[in-house]
C-alpha cells in the first residue's frame, strides 16, 4: 500500500493483510511521522517500509536528495527504495544503497518494463519491476509477470508535469505567502466541460 498523507500511514497500520507500505518521500520531512514509522518498525516483525522516490528528479533539488540520502542510510527502518525514473535508479546506486544497506529496489509502474529485453535490464540493475498498468490480459501472459508486483486498486496518474498548476490557474504561493506558510502538498480540482472533477497534487519545494 502506498501513502501519502500521515493519516493513511494510521490507517494501513490497523489492517493485519498489509504486509510493505511505500511512503512518499515529502512525507519524511515530517517529525511525527518518523517516529510513528519507527514505532510501526519495531512492533511489526516481518512487515517492510519503502521510501517513495519523486517521479522528477533535478538537480536543483539536491538539498532534498541529501536530506533523503541521510534518512535512508542511517535510519535502520527502510527496508528498500521506490523508483519512478532512470534518475532515481542512478541516484540510489549513487548512494550506494545496495553495497552499504543491502536494501531491495523496487520500479514503479511507470518505469518502463513492456518487454522481457527491459525487464532483464532492470533486473541486472537489482530492481524488482511493477507490471505496466497498460497490460491487458495477452500482455500479462506473454510479459511473464511472476515475481513482479501489481497496482490493483487506487487512483494513477493522468498526467506528470514539473509545470505548476495552481500558478497557472491561480497564483504562486511562494509569491503570496511567507514561507513558514507554504503548504508544500496541496491538492485542487480541475473540471472538464461534462462536468467531471479531476484531482491535482501540488508538491511545492
Amino acid at each position: 500500500v502506498q501513502i501519502l498523507q500521515e493519516p493513511q500511514f494510521r490507517a494501513v497500520c490497523m489492517e493485519p493483510s498489509v504486509n510493505r507500505i511505500y511512503v512518499d518521500g515529502d512525507l519524511i520531512t515530517s517529525v511525527s511521522l518518523e517516529k510513528e514509522l519507527q514505532q510501526w518498525k519495531k512492533e511489526c516483525t516481518g512487515r517492510s517500509l519503502f521510501l517513495v522516490l519523486p517521479y522528477i528528479i533535478r538537480n536543483r533539488e539536491e538539498a532534498y536528495l541529501e536530506y533523503l540520502k541521510s534518512q535512508v542510510l542511517s535510519q535502520k527502518i527502510w527496508d528498500g527504495i521506490m523508483i519512478r525514473n532512470l534518475e532515481g535508479l542512478y541516484w540510489a546506486h549513487e548512494i550506494g544503497w545496495k553495497k552499504k544497506r543491502g536494501g531491495s529496489l523496487q520500479a514503479d509502474a511507470c518505469l518502463y518494463a513492456w518487454n522481457r529485453r527491459s525487464r532483464v535490464f532492470l533486473k541486472e540493475m537489482g530492481v524488482t519491476s511493477t507490471v505496466p498498468l497498460e497490460c491487458n490480459r495477452e500482455d500479462l501472459r506473454q510479459l511473464e509477470i511472476h515475481g513482479m508486483e501489481m497496482i490493483v486498486y487506487g487512483r494513477i496518474p493522468l498526467m506528470i508535469t514539473a509545470n505548476c498548476v495552481q500558478k497557472t490557474c491561480l497564483s504562486c504561493q511562494k509569491e503570496r505567502l511567507p514561507r513558514d506558510r507554504w503548504q508544500k502538498d496541496g491538492w485542487l480540482w480541475l473540471r472538464d466541460r461534462y462536468g467531471t472533477e479531476f484531482p491535482v497534487r501540488t508538491v511545492c519545494g
